[in-house]
C-alpha cells in the first residue's frame, strides 16, 4: 500500500509545482493547487503557502496568501546566493551565523 501514497506524493508535487492557470475557485480553501503553491516559491513574499495537500492548514495557521495575479519572480533574492546547481547545493550544507574568533 505504501507505493499508493508515493505515486499520489509525486504526482501532486509535479502538479504543483506545474505553471498551469488552473483556477479552483472555492476549492482552493481545502486542496491546494498551483495557484497557491506558486507564492511559496515567490521572491517578493516569503513564508506563505506551505502546504503541499491540504490548503485548509495554511487557512488555519494564517499563512495562506492568494491573490489573482502570479508572482513576479521565483528563487531567492539574497546578495550572496551563488549562481549554478552545484555551488547552491554546497550553499546548503554550509553552517550559517557560525564565525571563528
Amino acid at each position: 500500500m505504501w507505493y499508493f501514497k508515493v505515486t499520489i506524493d509525486a504526482m501532486w508535487g509535479m502538479y504543483i509545482h506545474s505553471n498551469v492557470g488552473v483556477r479552483t475557485g472555492w476549492l482552493q480553501y481545502v486542496i491546494n493547487g498551483p495557484e497557491m503553491h506558486r507564492w511559496h516559491h515567490a521572491a517578493e513574499i516569503v513564508n506563505v503557502n506551505f502546504a503541499t495537500k491540504f490548503a485548509f492548514w495554511d487557512w488555519i495557521f494564517g499563512t495562506a496568501h492568494r491573490p489573482a495575479q502570479k508572482p513576479s519572480g521565483y528563487g531567492l533574492v539574497e546578495p550572496d546566493s551563488p549562481s549554478g546547481f552545484l555551488a547552491q547545493t554546497v550553499q546548503a550544507f554550509r553552517v550559517r551565523g557560525l564565525r571563528s574568533s
